[in-house]
């Protein structure tokens, strides 16, 4: 009887904390949403691809377009020489913003799904991209994919995403979700920095707008006249994504430097992932 009281508390303990922490994520999430939603009317494109020389609505749409085009022809050859997926029925583009990447891998795909948090960022999505039948935009609020069968894709891909989720928990619960969702003959690729700068660290840009929002300026003024923003910068050292890999049934095939990010981030990695 005593284990069975033990076993009863115990479980009661363990939903209350598993509530407790799904409740905590949901409410980071929507902050998160939040200052997306912010962005997105702001300057969304500058807050997709983040160059100092394209702040202030400086990116022309059909520019900033092409570099998604780039950026899918790069992915798919660098998964292609690995020899994946062996289907090309399905992909995920996780955290697609205004679809940048999403369009071109339309071209490779028989459908595209692209899902974000922001539902301003699906709106200006589904007006650019309005044209091409094989798409389609989800927004998901969750700490989860749950929108989504196991199986579901032959292609997942990430980049510049995961690094500004609220924390690393959220992170690694979103990679493990990766797994679950890609097929055995697909392949995961998602890109995450591994170790900022202290100065990055603990003197964000965040620290500041976040404190002055909340006092009643305007985003947009905070923005424009200070540059500041509340976009997170976090990292996962590279021995924890393996350990989170590892754990959620993937293997890692390749990792690859992400040198071309070296200005925001010291060390960051591009990771290849199969299930086991």
């Amino acid at each position: 009887m005593g284990n069975q009281e033990e076993l009863k508390e115990s479980t009661t303990h363990d939903r209350e904390d598993s509530f407790s922490g799904r409740h905590s994520s949901d409410n980071l999430l929507q902050s998160l949403r939040e200052d997306w939603d912010e962005l997105a009317r702001i300057d969304p494109l500058w807050a997709i691809l983040s160059r100092a020389d394209k702040k202030y609505m400086a990116w022309e749409i059909d520019e900033f377009m092409s570099t998604g085009s780039i950026e899918a022809d790069k992915i798919m050859k660098e998964v292609g020489a690995l020899g994946k997926p062996e289907l090309s029925h399905t992909a995920l583009d996780f955290g697609c913003g205004v679809g940048r990447v999403t369009r071109r891998l339309a071209h490779y795909f028989d459908q595209v799904v692209g899902i974000d948090i922001s539902p301003e960022m699906i709106r200006i999505a589904k007006e650019l991209n309005g044209e091409l039948t094989n798409i389609s935009f989800e927004i998901n609020i969750r700490n989860d994919l749950s929108i989504f069968p196991d199986d579901s894709f032959d292609l997942v891909y990430s980049s510049r995403v995961l690094q500004h989720l609220p924390n690393v928990d959220i992170v690694k619960h979103y990679i493990s979700e990766f797994i679950r969702i890609v097929n055995n003959k697909g392949i995961v690729c998602f890109q995450l920095p591994a170790r900022i700068s202290w100065v990055r660290r603990y003197f964000s840009k965040r620290q500041i707008y976040k404190p002055l929002r909340q006092l009643g300026f305007a985003g947009s003024t905070l923005y424009k006249i200070a540059g500041l923003h509340p976009m997170e910068l976090i990292t996962v050292p590279e021995n924890e994504v393996v350990l989170t890999v590892n754990l959620a049934g993937g293997n890692i095939i390749k990792t690859v430097s992400d040198e071309k990010e070296i200005y925001f981030y010291k060390e960051g990695y591009i990771y290849y992932v199969i299930k086991s």
